[in-house]
C-alpha cells in the first residue's frame, strides 16, 4: 500500500507558476521536483480552470 505525498499549497503554487512560464517542460519540472507529470498537469489544469473565478470574486469584493 502506497502512501500519498501531500504538498503545501504554496509549494504547489510555486511549481504551477513555473509550468505556466513555459521556460521548462512539464517533464523537466517533473524530474526537478520529483513529482509525476500527471500530477503537475492536474495542478496546472486546476489553476487554469479556477482562474476566471478569481477575477469574478475580486470584482465582488471591490464593489462592496
Amino acid at each position: 500500500m502506497s502512501i500519498r505525498k501531500k504538498y503545501p499549497t504554496d509549494y504547489k503554487a510555486k511549481v504551477v507558476l513555473e509550468i505556466l512560464k513555459e521556460e521548462k517542460s512539464v517533464s523537466q519540472l517533473s524530474s526537478e521536483y520529483g513529482i509525476h507529470p500527471s500530477i503537475l498537469n492536474r495542478w496546472r489544469n486546476m489553476v487554469i480552470e479556477k482562474l476566471p473565478s478569481f477575477f469574478t470574486d475580486e470584482q465582488k469584493i471591490l464593489k462592496t
